[in-house]
C-alpha cells in the first residue's frame, strides 16, 4: 500500500508532490541518493537483461550516463518514487489484490527504465509516449499480455520547457500520465491525466476507473491538499512541513487487516502473520515531499516513520543529505516480535534533504 498527492497546477512550482511508501519494515531498502540503475547493477537481473531488440521501451547503453534520485528496493530491484536531473519523475503504488501467482518482472523496474530512459528521438512522439508505446505495444500484442507484472499503477511525468517575454529564464510545466494493468496480469492501459487530475491528484491502490478515487485515504488527502495548496502566502518550508503532517493522517479506528489500509493515509504498525501475502509488521516506512519551481530548482525531502529497533539505532551514526557517507542499506531482519519504533521520536537525524536544480 502506497499514496501520493500532488498538483501540476501552482503558479510558482510545476509539481508539488508527497507520498508515503507503505512496506514490510524488514524489507531491505537503500535510502534516496544520486545513482545510477545500471551501475549499481540493479537493472541488469530485471527487464534489460532479457528483452530483445526492438522490445525494450529504453536503450541499454544509455543507462549508466543517467542520474536518478531515489531510493531502491534492494530485494527485487527498481524503485517506488524517483527524480531524474532531468526533471522526469515517476511514481509506483501497487493494486490491492489477492494472488498468488508469481511474476517475471518487478514492478519497480517500470520505474527504473523510465527515468533511466533516453530522450526521444522521434519528434512526433513525446519521452513518455516513446516509454508507453515500448512498455504496452511489444508484451501486449503476444498472448502473454499483461502478465509480465502484478498489478500496478504508474504515474509517469516529464517536463516541457517554454521561454516567454514575461520570464528572464526558460519555464517549466509537466506533461502527465497514468499506466495501469489494473490487476495481475491485466493488459497494461495508459491515458494522460485529466485537468482535475492536474490541479489536485491522488494516487494510491485502487484500479483506474473502479471505485480507486472514492477511498477514504484517497478523499482525505485531497482534501487536506486543498488546504496546503490554497493557503495565503505560504513560504516553501510551510509547505513542505503542512504536506509532512498531511502525510501522517490516521483513522479515528486503526486498520486490523491489508482490506482496511484505504481508510488511512499513515499506516501504523500492523503485524501479518505467516499464511498472509508475506509476514511480519508492515507500516508506513517513508514519507517523500518533492517540490520542483517553475524555474527548475528543486526541493527533495524523505523522512523515516516507523522502522524496526536495529534501524533506529543505526539512525543515529547516520548524516543527512548528500553529506551522508555510511552504509545506505536497511538490512534489519524481523526477529521474532521486535516491536517497531516512531523515526519522530528519536533524536537522531531521520531524513535526506536535497537541493538543486533541473538539467534543463
Amino acid at each position: 500500500m502506497c499514496v501520493a498527492f500532488f498538483t501540476l497546477e501552482h503558479h510558482d512550482y510545476a509539481l508539488i508532490l508527497c507520498s508515503n511508501r507503505d512496506e514490510y519494515l524488514s524489507r531491505p531498502t537503500e535510502f534516496a541518493h544520486f545513482h545510477s540503475f545500471e551501475t549499481q547493477g540493479h537493472l541488469r537481473h530485471g527487464i534489460l537483461q532479457d528483452q530483445q531488440p526492438g522490445q525494450c521501451p529504453t536503450q541499454h547503453s544509455q543507462y549508466s550516463d543517467t542520474v536518478v534520485l531515489s531510493g531502491i528496493d534492494v530485494q527485487a530491484g527498481g524503485t517506488w518514487l524517483g527524480l531524474a536531473k532531468t526533471g522526469k519523475l515517476a511514481l509506483l503504488t501497487n493494486i490491492t489484490e489477492d494472488t498468488a501467482l508469481k511474476f517475471p518482472q518487478s514492478r519497480g523496474h517500470l520505474v527504473a527504465s523510465f527515468l533511466a530512459n533516453p530522450p526521444s528521438s522521434l519528434t512526433d512522439l513525446t519521452d513518455i509516449e516513446q516509454y508507453l508505446r515500448g512498455l504496452v505495444g511489444p508484451f501486449d500484442l503476444t498472448d502473454e499480455g499483461g502478465a509480465r507484472y502484478a498489478g500496478f499503477n504508474l504515474l509517469l511525468l516529464s517536463p516541457r520547457v517554454t521561454c516567454s517575454s514575461a520570464s528572464p529564464s526558460p519555464l517549466i510545466s509537466y506533461e502527465a500520465y497514468l499506466a495501469t494493468n489494473r490487476g495481475a496480469s491485466g493488459q497494461i492501459t495508459y491515458r494522460p491525466l485529466t485537468h482535475v487530475e492536474r490541479q489536485y491528484g491522488g494516487l494510491s491502490n485502487g484500479s483506474d476507473g473502479y471505485g480507486g478515487k472514492e477511498w477514504i485515504k484517497v478523499k482525505k488527502g485531497l482534501e487536506i491538499l486543498r488546504t496546503v495548496v490554497k493557503g495565503p502566502d505560504h513560504s516553501e518550508d510551510k509547505i513542505i512541513e503542512e504536506l509532512f503532517e498531511l502525510l501522517t493522517w490516521t483513522s479515528p479506528t486503526p486498520p486490523t487487516s491489508r482490506a482496511e489500509l484505504c481508510n488511512t493515509i499513515q499506516v501504523d504498525p500492523i503485524l501479518f502473520r505467516p499464511g498472509n501475502i508475506g509476514a511480519g509488521y508492515y507500516a508506513t516506512r517513508l514519507a517523500t515531499v518533492i517540490l520542483v519551481k517553475r524555474t527548475g530548482e528543486v526541493v527533495f525531502i524523505e523522512r523515516d516513520r516507523w522502522m524496526l529497533p536495529d534501524e533506529a539505532k543505526s539512525n543515529a551514526e547516520r548524516k543527512q543529505g548528500s553529506e551522508w557517507s555510511g552504509d545506505r542499506s536497511r538490512q534489519g531482519e524481523e526477529r521474532g516480535e521486535r516491536k517497531p519504533v516512531l523515526a519522530s521520536t528519536l533524536s537522531s537525524a531521520t531524513q535526506r534533504v536535497y537541493r538543486f536544480k533541473l538539467d534543463m
